[in-house]
């Protein structure tokens, strides 16, 4: 597990350019010997759950019982009980990109109005 942080007077893309670097190194030198067993790879678990939440949103829109169905109805009822099965990481690394999603789209995270969002933020509270 890495942490990188700024020092004084550094932005955030520099931060984006360090990390860049540190993948590209693992990649290229490695970590040591357990890289055959999962150790000394490098993931980061915000692409790691937007691949997930793109894989699921893809499923959902696709799916006959909700293919033609507005964004708004995918993001409620019938993502939140995929994320019912989903591992803790993605939960955790998924939320935040939910409630981006969910304040792009109008609905209110604090206080979801209709029985689809309060299903759905029920179910993104577990």
């Amino acid at each position: 597990m890495f942490a990188v942080a700024p020092r004084d007077g550094k932005t955030n893309g520099e931060l984006t350019n360090v990390m860049a670097a540190l993948a590209s190194a693992l990649e290229w030198l490695g970590a040591g010997a357990k890289t055959a067993v999962g150790y000394g790879r490098m993931v980061n678990p915000t692409n790691t759950a937007q691949k997930w939440l793109d894989k699921i949103m893809d499923e959902l829109r696709n799916d006959k019982d909700f293919k033609g169905q507005p964004e708004e109805t995918l993001w409620k009822k019938a993502l939140s009980e995929k994320y019912l099965l989903a591992s803790a990481e993605i939960k955790k690394e998924s939320l935040p990109l939910v409630q981006e999603k969910w304040k792009e789209l109008g609905i209110d995270w604090n206080n979801p109005v209709g029985n689809s969002a309060k299903a759905a933020k029920i179910n993104f509270s577990k």
